[in-house]
């Protein structure tokens, strides 16, 4: 699977393009692995990057930039959480995967809640605290992969 280059200039959310892209980080990291679970995280992995394919040709609504920063922050613990299963020498994928999704999620956020303020109601108010959220686990998700990645200090 690849992603084709898409111009920036033009309508949609190439922020959920990122994503996508970090999806298949995190796919070629589970290759050939073997292992159920990894198996299983290829599967995730794929599933969020063909629903971030579909959003990154959407028109960037409210609700659209909602979704793809959920899709997002998911990929981010996705591969976050994984990271000690995937084979050594597949390790700098799988976190640049986190990292990626991780800032996708935060640009997607930025978006998100200016379309939200403009809303000027509730529903405007909800979609800002699920902007912050979705940032929260992608910090979250770096986090962790930063720590994983650290050596321990003696």
């Amino acid at each position: 699977m690849t992603m084709q280059h898409r111009d920036a200039n033009t309508s949609g959310i190439p922020e959920a393009g990122a994503g996508a892209l970090a999806a298949e980080l995190l796919m070629n990291s589970c290759e050939a692995a073997g292992e159920l679970q990894l198996m299983r995280v290829r599967d995730l992995a794929l599933s969020l990057s063909r629903e971030l394919e579909v959003l990154c040709d959407s028109s960037p609504t409210p609700v659209t930039l909602a979704a793809s920063a959920a899709r997002c922050a998911d990929l981010a613990s996705l591969a976050a959480c994984n990271l000690p299963l995937v084979k050594p020498h597949h390790t700098p994928g799988a976190a640049a995967a986190t990292h990626l999704a991780s800032g996708a999620t935060r640009a997607l956020g930025v978006r998100l809640e200016a379309a939200a303020m403009e809303l000027d109601s509730p529903r405007g108010e909800y979609l800002i605290r699920e902007s912050r959220g979705t940032a929260w686990r992608a910090q979250l998700a770096t986090n962790q992969t930063d720590e994983f990645l650290t050596p321990p200090q003696n």
